[in-house]
């Protein structure tokens, strides 16, 4: 399953942030994979409402270092999560995400804005 963003990091010698869902236990998290094949999970915290209701919310900041970070998706529409990474110098978000219909964009929006207000640029994949 992680194949394709391992060799990716591995050939382009560059941090790959890939999100994936989990069925049992369900859950949606993010790798971020290292060029040497390390990996940091990080649990998407913020579930949707109604939505992902069987999902296993996370509990831990998607702090990476070195002025890095991940979150996924939901978790951008909440200040308080990313604001712990902000505080330590966060410059670059990676946040893999699952858009649906007007959703999207509103997701989207949220996120530049938070971007701006934490001081950090965003790297958001959207479905």
């Amino acid at each position: 399953m992680i194949v394709a963003p391992l060799v990716a990091a591995r050939d382009t010698g560059v941090q790959v942030i890939a999100g994936f869902h989990a069925v049992a236990p369900a859950a949606d998290f993010a790798l971020a994979i290292t060029p040497d094949g390390r990996t940091l999970r990080y649990g998407k915290r913020h579930p949707v409402p109604g939505l992902e209701h069987d999902l296993t919310p996370g509990h831990v900041s998607g702090w990476l270092g070195d002025g890095r970070a991940e979150e996924i998706c939901k978790d951008m529409d909440f200040p308080d999560a990313i604001r712990s990474d902000a505080a330590k110098d966060a410059r670059l978000m990676g946040v893999p995400a699952g858009d649906m219909g007007i959703d999207g964009w509103q997701h989207g929006i949220m996120s530049m804005k938070h971007g701006v207000e934490g001081g950090f640029s965003i790297v958001r994949v959207a479905q």
